[in-house]
């Protein structure tokens, strides 16, 4: 569905792409951030993981990158980006 609307959308010179693009992303991005905040505040309360802040807000940075990236659906990127993500939170 977003090939032929981006399509129509250039050939009739109403925006560029990049416009298109950061409008999409922008309107996905509460829910990109809501679901995996609130379903890690979950499984992280009941797992019993310590009461720490700096554990829970790197962990939960770690799990929206994921879920962010698995949108993308480039599975080397989302593995380097967590790979990343671990190294810097540890």
């Amino acid at each position: 569905m977003h090939r032929t609307v981006i399509t129509k959308e250039r050939l009739n010179g109403t925006y560029r792409l990049s416009a298109y693009w950061m409008a999409h992303m922008t309107s996905e991005l509460p829910i990109a951030l809501l679901i995996p905040g609130v379903s890690w505040t979950v499984v992280y309360l009941m797992a019993g993981l310590p009461y720490d802040i700096k554990l829970y807000l790197s962990t939960l940075f770690v799990t929206v990158v994921v879920g962010m990236m698995s949108q993308v659906d480039h599975s080397i990127v989302c593995c380097v980006c967590v790979c990343v993500c671990v190294c810097v939170c540890v």
